[in-house]
């Protein structure tokens, strides 16, 4: 597994591209509404920062866990969408996903939107120099548990830099003590991205591509890309 170490001038350049991917992001969730496609959604936060010269944007809806890209879906009442924008400027890449019910909010969407940020806060707060990644993912089950809420076992975050997906690539289950285990330590940079599920288990099926939960039931992500620094963090992609 490779950490590559991020130095001062990379994080300028990195906060350039945090910046961009956080606009794209706004942009793109402030657009969800009832009849609004999933490729208008996207296409709205492409358009939103054109500095980009290169974007991914993911939008999930309801039972879709990661992976759904825009199409012709239209968003409906009640519909819980992450919008999951990564994108690069000057070859430094940054990642975020925000969180939206669309308007009128009903059932249970808006306390599964809510649990998504607060597991996501619980993560960021135990992201420091110095700390094992297990501390961190341990906050996020306890909080999970606490709001009765569960997580899948997608990868809740990774090293990103020049490329999107750098090492090491963080997991939330069997990481305390394992081969798995990563200290954080100034000059890495990475994502926090647990998904929450309405059904404790938490279990998600693959199919052409795309992920879902396998009960059919609500799925949402928060993420944010962090530097650590010497003494702190810088959240690079946030308001």
């Amino acid at each position: 597994m490779v950490i590559v170490l991020k130095s001062q001038d990379d994080l300028a350049a990195m906060r350039v591209a945090g910046r961009a991917v956080w606009r794209a992001l706004s942009t793109a969730i402030d657009r969800c509404s009832i009849g609004i496609t999933t490729a208008e959604v996207a296409g709205a936060a492409r358009a939103a920062a054109a500095e980009l010269t290169e974007a991914a944007v993911c939008t999930c809806v309801n039972d879709e866990a990661a992976f759904a890209a825009p199409g012709p879906k239209r968003l409906d009442a009640g519909d819980l969408v992450t919008v999951d924008v990564a994108g690069a400027v000057g070859g430094w890449w940054a990642d975020a996903a925000g969180v939206v019910v669309v308007p009128p909010a009903k059932g249970e969407a808006p306390r599964l939107a809510t649990a998504a940020r607060s597991v996501l806060g619980a993560g960021l707060a135990e992201v420091r120099p110095g700390v094992a990644w297990s501390a961190v993912a341990a906050a996020v089950r306890a909080e999970a548990a606490r709001l009765g809420v569960g997580l899948t076992s997608l990868p809740a975050g990774h090293g990103i830099g020049r490329r999107l997906h750098e090492g090491p690539s963080l997991r939330l289950a069997g990481v305390e003590g394992g081969s798995d285990e990563v200290i954080l330590r100034p000059g890495m940079v990475i994502t926090l991205e647990p998904t929450v599920t309405a059904g404790l288990g938490g279990e998600v099926v693959e199919r052409n591509g795309r992920v879902f939960t396998a009960d059919g039931g609500l799925a949402c992500t928060e993420e944010r890309t962090v530097a650590i620094l010497e003494e702190s963090v810088m959240v690079l992609t946030g308001a």
